[in-house]
């Protein structure tokens, strides 16, 4: 995923980088080390009252 970001679009460098259900986090790692300016991993997701 972060190759094709990487090398299809604009690139991910010095923008923000919102990582929801990010798991361990390697998306959110993978994103700074290509030059993101933030990276922001959440692990829970937000439940909305029945």
């Amino acid at each position: 995923m972060l190759y094709t970001i990487h090398t299809s679009f604009d690139g991910i460098k010095d923008k923000h980088v919102l990582d929801l259900g990010c798991g361990c986090g390697v998306l959110s790692i993978g994103a700074v080390m290509l030059g993101a300016r933030y990276a922001i991993p959440t692990c829970e997701m937000i439940k909305s009252k029945p």
